[in-house]
């Protein structure tokens, strides 16, 4: 299936939906990931998307429009879902903040409840590397990776979230309560 740009950046670096534009260039969009002029195509025959104008098609602009929609979705939606081990958690924060330096990265997501912090890391096209998963096991903050990168299509927000909630497409990096009971446990271990 096709990768088709669905939504862009408008004159005001928000980011748009193909529906919620005019048709051409009076869409006033850009690619999220080169700056690119696109042209709205809302014919009848293909599905809508924007395609680049007079340039050619950047590599990376679905990629980056579906990266930085999950992590719009999360922070609007202000809850989610979260798999822990089979059991289903609704997460309800008390504070999110996108690319925000906690320690010495840049998590994607970084989600409060209360005195608690959870960092998200959106995976389209760069897995969280051994480098950066291990600042995070040394900061002991949890973090999860939500795997999105083998998307196609139509992507709209009501099926991103979907997609962006179910447990086969998150992947535990570190869970601090988890590594506790482990720390705890090794310490009442005795060696015959």
């Amino acid at each position: 299936m096709e990768q088709l740009l669905t939504y862009a950046y408008n004159a005001d670096k928000k980011l748009v939906s193909i529906e919620d534009v005019l048709s051409g260039l009076d869409c006033n969009c850009y690619c999220p990931s080169c700056n690119g002029r696109l042209i709205a195509r809302k014919g009848s025959v293909k599905v809508h998307h924007f395609a680049h104008y007079q340039c050619p098609e950047c590599a990376t602009g679905y990629q980056t429009s579906i990266h930085l929609l999950a992590k719009e979705i999360i922070s609007e939606r202000k809850y989610f879902y979260l798999d822990h081990f089979g059991n289903e958690l609704k997460i309800k924060p008390s504070k999110i903040l996108l690319e925000k330096k906690t320690g010495d990265i840049i998590p994607d997501i970084l989600i409060y409840c209360g005195s608690r912090l959870l960092i998200i890391e959106i995976y389209v096209t760069h897995k969280v590397d051994v480098y950066k998963l291990d600042k995070i096991r040394k900061m002991k903050t949890s973090a999860i990776e939500i795997d999105l990168h083998d998307l196609v299509g139509n992507i709209n927000k009501e099926n991103l979230w979907t997609e962006i909630n179910k447990p086969e497409r998150q992947k535990w990096l570190y869970n601090d309560k988890d590594e506790a009971r482990i720390e705890n446990k090794a310490k009442y271990v005795t060696v015959n």
